[in-house]
């Protein structure tokens, strides 16, 4: 169980999802989209920071890309 002390804001949680997941797994330069870097990333349906926290979970994954390859498609 999670006391509300323990609430992470939206972007904390994200970063520590995506980032900080790449971070953990040894993978330093993760997090950042530039040339030369390989992209595992997804393209969501809707901006989460857009619209009230209710509807996140509604959040649906449009595509997603691993090693730059497109994987999904919905």
């Amino acid at each position: 169980m999670f006391l509300p002390a323990q609430r992470l804001d939206l972007g904390t949680a994200l970063t520590a999802y995506t980032a900080g997941s790449g971070y953990v797994s040894h993978r330093d330069d993760s997090g950042c989209l530039r040339t030369g870097n390989v992209a595992d990333l997804v393209v969501l349906d809707r901006d989460p920071f857009d619209g009230p926290d209710a509807e996140i979970a509604a959040t649906k994954v449009a595509m997603t890309f691993v090693g730059g390859e497109l994987v999904h498609a919905a």
